[in-house]
């Protein structure tokens, strides 16, 4: 369990830093030739919380320490426990994160706006 909550806590860690690389670092060119950033406002609410909360400031006021670890195959590492951070797994958060960059890149190549 030592190596998966590693890797759970890894993903959660890349995660979070690749929303804030796409926030701030990329600039596209919009079709009325105004540079703009298409990613400014991804916010990955799953993945902020889990990362913020229950990883990187659990000993914080509203943090909490992970106690539960568990695994499903349809949701992948779950860390808990369940509260106002609860953590749909690891797999619905990824998925949410990658559908959301793919409909803002669908959209901005579509419409030429962010």
């Amino acid at each position: 369990m030592d190596r998966m909550r590693f890797f759970g806590d890894a993903f959660y860690y890349f995660a979070w830093r690749f929303v804030a690389l796409m926030q701030t670092k990329v600039w596209l060119r919009a079709r009325d030739r105004r540079i703009v950033r298409p990613s400014d406002r991804l916010d990955p609410t799953a993945v902020r919380n889990i990362r913020n909360w229950l990883i990187e400031h659990s000993d914080k006021p509203q943090g909490q320490t992970v106690t539960i670890l568990e695994f499903s195959d349809t949701a992948g590492l779950i860390l808990g426990p369940n509260n106002e951070h609860d953590c749909a797994g690891l797999y619905r958060n990824a998925e949410d994160l990658i559908v959301d960059v793919r409909d803002r890149v669908t959209r901005f190549v579509e419409t030429g706006q962010p």
